[in-house]
């Protein structure tokens, strides 16, 4: 499920000709990214996605400073924290 917004001029006292303000644009915005983090986080496959998209970003980023600096970086994911003696957190 998708919400879509669609901006109209806001309606007022003042007549159907009033602009929207900067103040109108960032709440609808601020609306409809709330509403499709919800979405997302109540569809596993969207959630899922967004994660291995975040992941690829942050590898490629790591291994790029890598060879600007003249090093070589692996990256390697982890499901779960581990504790400070190395064994992974139930």
């Amino acid at each position: 499920m998708f919400v879509i917004y669609v901006l109209f001029p806001v309606l007022s006292d003042t007549g159907i000709f009033t602009e929207i303000t900067t103040d109108d644009q960032n709440q609808a915005f601020s609306q409809a990214q709330k509403d499709m983090e919800k979405v997302a986080n109540n569809d596993i496959t969207i959630l899922n996605s967004a994660k291995n998209n975040a992941k690829k970003l942050i590898e490629q980023y790591i291994i790029n400073v890598g060879k600007q600096v003249g090093k070589e970086y692996k990256v390697k994911w982890l499901d779960k924290p581990k504790n400070t003696q190395g064994d992974i957190l139930k």
